[in-house]
C-alpha cells in the first residue's frame, strides 16, 4: 500500500493542473482542497492543495460508520 500511495502523490507535483482534473473538490474554511483516489487502494484517498502543491493527508475516506 505504501508504494501506491507514494505513486499517488507523486503524480501531483509535475503536474497538478492535469491531476486536478482527475480529483474531486472539497471546499474549506481554509480554501480548495483536493482529494485523489489510491488507485486499487479504495478506500484511500490523498488529499491535496494546489497551494504548492502541498500534500495534506492520506487516509480512508469515508470513514466507515459509526465513527469510532
Amino acid at each position: 500500500m505504501y508504494n501506491d500511495v507514494l505513486k499517488a502523490c507523486e503524480a501531483v507535483f509535475p503536474d497538478a493542473s492535469r491531476v486536478q482534473s482527475l480529483s474531486a473538490a472539497i471546499q474549506t474554511k481554509d480554501g480548495m482542497v483536493f482529494r485523489l483516489a489510491v488507485p486499487g487502494r479504495h478506500p484511500y484517498k490523498v488529499f491535496w492543495s494546489s497551494a504548492g502543491p502541498r500534500i495534506e493527508a492520506v487516509f480512508p475516506y469515508p470513514y466507515p460508520y459509526p465513527y469510532p
